[in-house]
């Protein structure tokens, strides 16, 4: 719960560092059930995704990515309105990353 709510952090190298951690942690099926566990988790990624920092917004779209790929994670990124339109930025970023990500 803690790591995920380093997301919200004003710090943008707290910000970066934190979604680093939940895009790697996302990587194995008990990560990405921690994670979803944490009510707040996906809406902070998806805030994310709209970050003036690329690497942020890169390691955002990849969690997301792979949190989609459980159920719940597809559940939880429906119930979040603003998703479709920072999708949809990041489908269209300049970053392979973050296309690729998202």
């Amino acid at each position: 719960p803690h790591l995920v709510s380093l997301l919200a952090s004003q710090e943008p190298s707290t910000a970066r560092e934190a979604s680093l951690a939940v895009a790697l942690t996302s990587l194995t099926t008990s990560g990405r059930a921690a994670i979803l566990d944490v009510q707040v988790g996906v809406p902070h990624l998806v805030a994310l995704l709209a970050s003036q920092d690329i690497e942020t917004r890169r390691h955002s779209a990849l969690a997301l990515g792979n949190l989609a790929m459980e159920p719940a994670g597809r559940r939880a990124m429906l119930e979040v309105f603003a998703l479709l339109p920072e999708l949809t930025r990041a489908l269209r970023d300049t970053d392979l990353d973050c296309r690729r990500g998202a």
